[in-house]
């Protein structure tokens, strides 16, 4: 049987409940002006004073208790426990949160049409540079790139050009991806570049051989003279009907801007001597070795060393006053000899040079004595 409840008792308490509500509802109903209702209901219906925020307290504390031994469970596995109790690998979360900031940077949320004028601009800004490759520290200052970031300044606060360059790898190479500043080109410019063939020239040859159709005419000594004089006559067929219509603009020959082989083939007599030109070289013969070479050891012996030998030799018996005059001549000689090996043209009037005795003290009695 349930309790007799006084009516007077109860209508008081729901009036004290609404009093202490008042307005609350009128308001923006929080999580804590919710509770805090709820609670003054509960107490006017007559709950008796803690009960049910006895209750939300206990299976809190109980819940609480619940992810307190999720945790320490999880923990024995290197595993981290979320709000929830859920059980999760802490470097796989974080990897897999890096990862999506890295395809979001690389323009995964990109729209089509941003997507595509901003691949176009790079392969623009690609090709005007340097179609062999550009640098990405180079790239990213081109004009067309910074009008790119202008227009979508938004977009460029999200993406990274690297990343978005990279992310796109069937439009653009990279010749080092972990590089930060990599050369980039367009992937069509790469496929277009051939390989150059190092395998030997007989075996290239020999495929190009083997690719030819059947038939064909053997080459020979007789078939390549035919097919010579058949290329040399088509190039002066050529030469000729060039020659006539420069004749007929220029009413001469028709001789300008021909080279001199043609000139020869058209008229040989163009390059005839005159009559008075030389038709030999005067030979000079040279000097004839000298014999005392051989006495110089591989050598070669200045004149002017062999007349002072001959000087010294001739002497040696003459008096010291002589040796003075003898040196004096040597020299002259030796000066005159530098530029020939003929003797000197004229005799040297020793009178015209004074001794040292005859020499004045004093420079100044010159002009005394004039």
């Amino acid at each position: 049987m349930a309790p007799k409840v006084d009516k007077a008792k109860q209508a008081q308490r729901e009036k004290i409940a609404v009093d202490k509500t008042f307005g609350l509802k009128n308001k923006n109903k929080s999580k804590q002006v919710q509770k805090y209702i709820k609670s003054i209901t509960s107490n006017a219906a007559g709950a008796p004073k803690g009960g049910k925020e006895q209750q939300d307290r206990e299976k809190k504390a109980a819940k609480q208790a619940d992810l307190q031994r999720a945790a320490l469970m999880n923990s024995l596995f290197n595993m981290s426990t979320d709000k929830k109790g859920r059980a999760f690998d802490p470097v796989a979360k974080k990897k897999a949160k890096e990862a999506e900031e890295q395809a979001i940077a690389a323009g995964k949320k990109l729209k089509e049409e941003v997507r595509k004028e901003i691949i176009e601009g790079i392969g623009n800004s690609i090709q005007l540079t340097n179609p062999k490759g550009v640098r990405m520290s180079e790239l990213g200052g081109h004009p067309i790139i910074q009008a790119l970031k202008t227009k979508h300044a938004e977009v460029f606060k999200t993406i990274q050009l690297l990343l978005f360059i990279k992310a796109n790898d069937k439009v653009y190479w990279v010749d080092d991806p972990e590089n930060n500043n990599p050369l980039v080109r367009c992937m069509a410019d790469v496929e277009a570049e051939v390989a150059p063939d190092e395998r030997p020239i007989e075996e290239i040859l020999e495929e190009r051989r083997a690719a030819l159709p059947p038939g064909g005419t053997p080459v020979t000594k007789e078939t390549f003279k035919a097919w010579k004089e058949k290329k040399e006559a088509e190039r002066l067929a050529t030469v000729e009907a060039g020659r006539q219509e420069n004749a007929k603009k220029d009413g001469g020959k028709g001789l300008v801007g021909m080279s001199g082989r043609d000139l020869f083939t058209y008229d040989a007599s163009l390059f005839v001597d005159d009559d008075g030109a030389a038709s030999d070289y005067d030979e000079r013969e040279e000097d004839p070795p000298d014999d005392d070479d051989e006495d110089n050891d591989g050598k070669t012996r200045g004149v002017a060393a062999e007349l002072a030998e001959e000087g010294g030799s001739e002497e040696d018996g003459d008096d010291d006053d002589d040796d003075e005059d003898g040196a004096d001549k040597e020299a002259i000689e030796e000066s005159g000899a530098r530029g020939s090996d003929e003797q000197l043209a004229g005799a040297i009037n020793e009178k015209l040079f004074l001794d040292e005795d005859d020499l004045p003290d004093d420079l100044d009695d010159l002009a005394e004595d004039d």
